[in-house]
């Protein structure tokens, strides 16, 4: 059917008995079942059944600047194209896209099966699902529930969930159009949840800007690369909750490219889970953290349980990273090669790792000028342990009351013969941490250095000769 006039049309069923009547699909048609050219289409207490018959066009077309508005139960469902993109409903250049209440659900495709929408569309999500959609071209970056091509979406309310790709973006794309527009996702509320793909289990940014702001993202699954996030653009987590996500690397987020920029704000990252590094954020771009909390998660066999920087950039100036735990290195946080990274406010706390560096475990650049960083247990270096090609510079904040099983309570510094690792003490204090074997302040091993102009070194126990005062300061 199509509709072509220029005016309101709603489509809604009555019943008797209250239920709400279906129109099903009766053959295969190569062309979409319902598609409006002008004007403004309204659904409500209808179902549009695409019978899971297989054809080759999405079930709702919706052309260049029209409007749909998916209202309480309005169900666009069991749509699948197997030829192309767009299964349950296709928004085409500016057209407006408003669900109040209305469900996008079992819709398949190559790829875009639930939601698809091309340059200058507007979303407006307040109430509703978006469910059990499918994507099933490996080749092709995808979306199963939403995929926005240069638009703008604003989620409210309402779910996205149980949504698959078997590419990325198991919930939502937020993408850049050809003729590069970029895409704006704005998750204001709502739940996103339980979603999979092969990267990205809930969202997948492209050369866009994702800002989450009160939406809740959990129990989403990658089989790659992250668990809620996949980052290619820009991301903003200003409020709201990251929970229960898990992935290999990057449980919560992974920020792909020195292009890509991930800013943490007041918002709570928590009890997520990477097989490999990162058990919150793996990041190999821009970093910066001024608020919020990254608690209680997990990287089993590479280290980073709260983040895992490579080749990255990370400036924390805020915010607290507690209670992470790695299996490996780096339980709060693991600062690897080639990367940098300077913390001069916040709190790193009761973290652990089974080897080196309870709170950061660092092989790249660290430099400390504030923040407090205590309470964290490893077997070497429990508060900050560098490695071979280390370079560590304290120019002010506080290390304290940290445990190492072996050595190092306060700081670790080693390196192999054939590297360098360096820590110089030009300010603040490292003070009251313990160690069960030797050195509870500083602990200097095999090709590591050690220097010292000022800051103060004290109350540690095992003391050695690197303890500046017998009284510390309060």
């Amino acid at each position: 059917t199509t509709l072509d006039e220029n005016k309101t049309i709603t489509i809604t069923s009555y019943s008797e008995d209250g239920n709400v009547n279906s129109v099903i699909k009766g053959k295969v048609l190569n062309d979409h079942f319902l598609m409006a050219t002008q004007g403004t289409l309204s659904l409500e207490n209808i179902i549009f059944d695409g019978n899971n018959l297989e054809d080759s066009l999405a079930g709702v077309s919706m052309e260049e600047g029209t409007k749909i508005n998916l209202n309480n139960n309005a169900i666009i469902q069991n749509f699948k194209n197997t030829s192309s993109s767009g299964g349950g409903v296709r928004a085409r250049k500016d057209a407006v896209v408003n669900i109040n209440g209305g469900i996008i659900r079992n819709n398949e495709a190559l790829y875009d099966a639930g939601l698809q929408t091309t340059q200058g569309v507007i979303i407006n999500f307040s109430e509703g699902e978006i469910t059990n959609n499918k994507s099933t071209d490996s080749t092709i970056g995808s979306a199963a529930g939403v995929a926005l091509n240069g638009g703008i979406f604003t989620m409210t309310g309402g779910k996205i969930e149980n949504n698959e790709s078997v590419q990325s973006a198991g919930a939502l794309y937020v993408g850049n159009y050809a003729d590069g527009s970029i895409g704006e996702a704005h998750l204001l509320g709502g739940i996103i949840q339980n979603n999979k793909a092969n990267n990205g289990g809930a969202i997948y940014v492209q050369k866009s800007i994702l800002n989450v702001e009160g939406t809740e993202i959990s129990k989403n699954n990658t089989t790659n690369n992250g668990g809620a996030i996949f980052n290619n653009g820009t991301v903003n987590l200003k409020l709201g909750l990251i929970s229960n996500n898990t992935a290999t690397n990057g449980g919560a987020v992974f920020n792909h490219s020195s292009e890509s920029i991930l800013n943490v704000e007041n918002i709570t990252i928590s009890e997520n889970t990477a097989s490999k590094e990162g058990g919150a954020i793996y990041n190999k771009g821009v970093m910066l953290v001024t608020s919020g909390s990254i608690s209680k998660n997990t990287s089993i066999a590479g280290g980073g349980g709260g983040i895992y920087s490579l080749e990255g950039k990370v400036t924390i100036n805020g915010g607290s990273i507690f209670n992470n735990i790695s299996k490996t290195g780096g339980g709060g946080i693991f600062n690897s090669t080639k990367s940098t990274m300077e913390i001069k406010n916040g709190k790193v706390y009761s973290n652990t790792a089974a080897t080196g560096g309870g709170g950061i475990l660092n092989y790249g650049i660290l430099n400390i000028s504030g923040g407090d960083i205590y309470s964290n247990k490893a077997d070497g270096g429990a508060g900050v342990d560098g490695g071979s090609g280390s370079q560590i510079t304290m120019t002010g904040g506080t290390i304290f009351n940290n445990h190492a099983t072996i050595s190092g309570g306060g700081v670790g510094v080693y390196a192999q013969s054939a590297y360098t690792s360096t820590f110089t003490l030009n300010g603040g204090t490292i003070k009251n941490n313990t160690a069960t074997s030797n050195s509870g302040g500083i602990s200097v091993t095999g090709a590591g250095t050690y220097t010292r102009r000022t800051g103060v070194v004290c109350g540690n126990t095992p003391s050695n000769s690197y303890e500046t005062s017998t009284t510390c300061p309060s």
